[in-house]
């Protein structure tokens, strides 16, 4: 086996390996304020929608919606 043929895997490895070893950031770094997210009201969230089953025509002229709860 010639030397540099043996050499040039273990290069290759060094310069991959080196390249990642990005800078490290950290959430105590982030300039981001960390605030919880809005809380949803559970009455607000699961109550019956006003409108579903949501079609739309083959040709996308056309929608249409039923109300929950009501027959035709």
């Amino acid at each position: 086996m010639h030397p540099r043929t043996s050499l040039l895997p273990s290069l290759a490895l060094g310069l991959l390996l080196a390249s990642c070893g990005g800078a490290d950031t950290t959430v105590a770094e982030s300039k981001a304020p960390l605030t919880p997210p809005p809380v949803i009201d559970m009455e607000l969230f699961f109550k019956n929608p006003e409108k579903a089953g949501f079609r739309v025509s083959p040709t996308a002229t056309t929608s249409a919606s039923a109300r929950p709860g009501r027959t035709a």
